[in-house]
């Protein structure tokens, strides 16, 4: 059985696509496109070589164009914040007073009881047991909150 070209191009853009399903890069993907260009080279005449440098632009094209921004739109990293990224933003509650000197307290926030520092402008308000605040940042096991 004698294969066309074409055969072979579409094969290899099939098996890059394939292996792209488990390595996530879009790098195979663009080879892939790289093929399918080879693929058309071949469906438009060309002899071999023209068909390599036609898969080969084509890869370099969409390495350039098309996988930057499908990891634009597709890995933006706009998913789900987990681990200590997920509590900034969150409203928890006073578990002890301020201390007016320091600005130090604890806070909960889901059951977890954080150490806390008080970000505000005037430290002198007075800030009980209970009351909300906000977290704003995290710095190692100590959250910085503002009242609320």
């Amino acid at each position: 059985m004698i294969y066309e070209p074409w055969h072979i191009w579409a094969t290899i853009a099939l098996l890059l696509l394939i292996a792209e399903i488990f390595a996530p890069t879009l790098i195979l993907g663009c080879l892939a496109v790289g093929a399918v260009g080879g693929l058309t080279g071949d469906l438009l005449g060309f002899a071999w070589q023209g068909q390599t440098l036609i898969a080969s632009a084509t890869s370099m094209l969409s390495l350039i164009f098309l996988r930057p921004m499908a990891m634009k739109h597709w890995f933006s990293g706009s998913g789900v914040k987990t681990g200590v990224e997920a509590i900034i933003g969150r409203v928890a509650e006073l578990t002890t007073d301020v201390d007016q000197s320091s600005g130090s307290c604890r806070c909960k926030v889901d059951g977890d009881d954080w150490k806390a520092v008080i970000k505000t402008q005037n430290i002198t308000i007075d800030i009980k047991k209970g009351s909300k605040v906000e977290i704003i940042a995290v710095n190692s096991a100590v959250v910085t909150v503002r009242p609320i």
